[in-house]
């Protein structure tokens, strides 16, 4: 057999090959001149602790960055490992559709690639979404092939993806479901049992990640997002999935479901992700990129029908090449100070404001994981954040990093529009203004573990019900509750539908005077009940530093609530 020349490959693949390194020098040059989402600089703190999990996604997006960091400083490292596997997404895209050769097909496919945005996002920016892209737009490749001739070299390189699947994005578990149900007659060959076996053993880590510490993803995910419904949960979702996916080809995507049923992997994935995330909008928001690994099949049955239609082909391309137009326009506007132009990857100048106000003491930020991320990669400060009721954990929460601030003078930074502060000072920085408050002997109590074994099922209002209050301490550092102008305060928040109703302060019968390192303490509690709405509320026990709402140190519990004489 003839192998083919360097000349003869270099012909047959010039357009891809140009258009792949045409591609990847404008993502390195944006990625490297555009300063950090907030976002990223989360992940860019995940990535200084590589570990099998993080408390919002699985590892991957950590490993990409840390293998930037490691070559390249700045916000290109962090972006590397990202905007390079983008380029094999691109790549694997092609052969995904066929390998498209040069003319009217290979237009068509590029005019596709120009033209979806999510495309354009997740070759520039460091997300769980852009290795999501890589992996799947790879396992849809493989799974049609091992559909094809399946063997056991496919299925194991199928059941690796599979584990790569999941460990980018809990998106994955979708992917892997409802093509699996498409190709349900692969449930018959013990090869495909293979590599799911094998998928799944990869994925162990993981999973005793999660089981290490109390399942908090799978807890925030399921759990953690479930908002009173409203409407325009559902309208915004359903128009965004219109512009998101280009206004212009969005009609003609659907024009292409509606008419091609050959690939039932491809449909399999876009319905049930359009109806799995359209019913997820009677529990809450759903956030427009969710729905992002759609781009590969919508562009699959879009190019497959355009093959015998040529007048559909040639609205393909004018309809992609015009959404390129739009989208190169806003990529350059990204790069520009327009003044009154607010984007999230501007200029960040409040981190150094912020760390001369500090003078070299540590700061702590209240229910920002965002902000304390910007200010630990501009400043090559040590981040730290305080979560309370009125806000959701994060991967800081895991992390035990807030016990080096015991007893130290720390700079509290707190978000305008809580409680009431008369002790705090205005801090106008730089696009943010938030509220400033100087613990002169912090006293770390986020992670002390309260619990009540009679704590009563029913509460009538006005009542004053005494309970048992079991506390552990588990820090290596004994507490002082009373220490310092910030001292500690346990109290009983009421929430409804996951919403906050009141927050009631306990008063301890021995005054709760100190809680010894790594011991439990029996106290002994009382509170008075207030005045709500009849009906069943869940019951937290939370920690709360002086004037600061409470976090989350207990499990929930359920109680009814009666009002009494007066009440509501």
């Amino acid at each position: 057999m003839k192998l083919p020349t360097s000349s003869t490959f270099w012909e047959t693949h010039r357009p891809i090959l140009f258009f792949l390194g045409a591609w990847a020098a404008v993502n390195i040059f944006q990625a490297a001149w555009l300063p950090l989402d907030p976002d990223e600089a989360y992940y860019w703190a995940y990535a200084h602790r590589l570990d099998w999990g993080y408390f919002d996604h699985p590892p991957m997006v950590a490993l990409l960055a840390r293998l930037g960091i490691d070559w390249v400083p700045g916000a290109l490292g962090v972006r590397l490992g990202n905007t390079v596997l983008h380029i094999g997404t691109i790549f694997l895209f092609w052969k995904y559709l066929g390998k498209p050769a040069a003319g009217a097909p290979f237009r068509t496919w590029a005019s596709l690639c120009l033209g979806l945005p999510f495309l354009h996002l997740y070759g520039l920016v460091a997300t769980p979404d852009g290795p999501l892209l890589f992996f799947t737009v790879w396992y849809l490749y493989l799974l049609q092939r091992f559909a094809e001739r399946p063997d056991g070299k496919r299925a194991l390189l199928l059941g690796a993806v599979m584990a790569a699947l999941l460990y980018s994005k809990y998106h994955g578990v979708l992917v892997l479901f409802f093509t699996l149900v498409a190709h349900w007659r692969l449930w018959k060959d013990p090869r495909f049992w293979g590599a799911c076996t094998f998928g799944a053993l990869l994925f162990l880590p993981h999973l005793f990640w999660q089981y290490q510490h109390d399942f908090p993803s799978f807890r925030y995910h399921l759990k953690g997002r479930d908002d009173p419904y409203e409407w325009g949960f559902t309208w915004t979702y359903l128009l965004n999935q219109c512009l998101l996916f280009s206004p212009l080809l969005f009609p003609l995507f659907i024009r292409a479901l509606g008419g091609f049923r050959k690939q039932g992997a491809a449909l399999a994935l876009i319905i049930g992700f359009w109806a799995f995330f359209l019913y997820s909008t009677t529990k809450g928001h759903v956030e427009p990129h969710w729905t992002a690994v759609l781009s590969f099949p919508l562009a699959l049955l879009a190019f497959e029908y355009s093959k015998d239609r040529p007048r559909y082909a040639r609205w393909l391309r004018r309809a992609g090449l015009a959404t390129f137009a739009c989208i190169a326009l806003a990529r350059v506007l990204l790069m520009l100070p327009i003044p009154g132009f607010k984007h999230p990857f501007q200029q960040k100048q409040w981190p150094d404001a912020l760390q001369q106000l500090a003078g070299g003491s540590p700061v702590v930020f209240e229910n920002s994981y965002r902000d304390a991320s910007e200010y630990a990669f501009y400043t090559g400060q040590p981040p730290y954040t305080f979560t309370n009721v009125f806000y959701r954990p994060s991967q800081f929460d895991v992390w035990d990093d807030e016990k080096r601030l015991h007893n130290r003078r720390v700079l509290v930074l707190i978000q305008p529009g809580g409680l009431p502060c008369k002790a705090c000072d205005t801090l106008a920085l730089p696009g943010k203004v938030r509220l400033t408050r100087w613990a002169d002997s912090l006293q770390v109590a986020q992670k002390v573990r309260l619990s009540s074994p009679d704590f009563p099922d029913t509460l009538y209002a006005g009542q004053e019900p005494s309970f048992s209050l079991s506390l552990f301490n588990p820090y290596p550092h004994a507490i002082e509750p009373k220490k310092g102008n910030m001292p500690l305060n346990i109290q009983v928040v009421f929430l409804e539908e996951g919403q906050v109703r009141a927050l009631v302060p306990v008063a301890l019968s021995d005054g709760g005077a100190g809680w010894p390192a790594g011991r439990q303490t029996a106290l002994r509690a009382r509170f008075t009940v207030p005045r709500l709405q009849r009906g069943h509320y869940q019951i937290v026990l939370g920690i709360g530093t002086d004037y600061l709402p409470p976090g989350w140190n207990s499990l929930p519990m359920r109680v009814c609530y009666v009002p009494g004489q007066g009440g509501s």
